[in-house]
């Protein structure tokens, strides 16, 4: 099998596969009925990051994505994009990294509290 260079993310009964520095497709897997279904696409695509789930939503900060001006010159991000699994939709958080981040990986502690 091929390696995806993609982020994945499991949630309940569906694996999500999100964007990639190449383009900003977001896909769902089934493995009970083995069938991908095509989501909203991410607003820009990002390599090289990570994702968590928290309350319905799976956030994605930084990454790296096309620079200004140079849509083939790819730098880390400080952008924080949240996806709404519900309402299948996307935002850009208000909130920022303090600078760009590339092969970040996150996770979710149980028992602590967001800001």
């Amino acid at each position: 099998m091929a390696v995806m260079r993609n982020v994945r993310w499991f949630h309940g009964m569906l694996i999500y596969v999100i964007a990639g520095e190449q383009d900003s497709t977001v896909e769902a897997y089934n493995p009970e009925t083995n069938v991908w279904r095509r989501l909203r696409s991410m607003p820009m695509g990002r390599g090289n990051t990570g994702a968590v789930y928290i309350f319905g939503q799976i956030i994605v900060p930084g990454g790296n994505g096309p620079g200004k001006g140079k849509p083939n010159h790819h730098s880390p991000r400080s952008s924080v994009y949240i996806y709404n699994i519900s309402a299948n939709t996307w935002r850009l958080s208000d909130v920022k990294m303090t600078h760009g981040q590339s092969g970040c990986r996150v996770a979710l502690i149980p028992g602590r509290h967001l800001p």
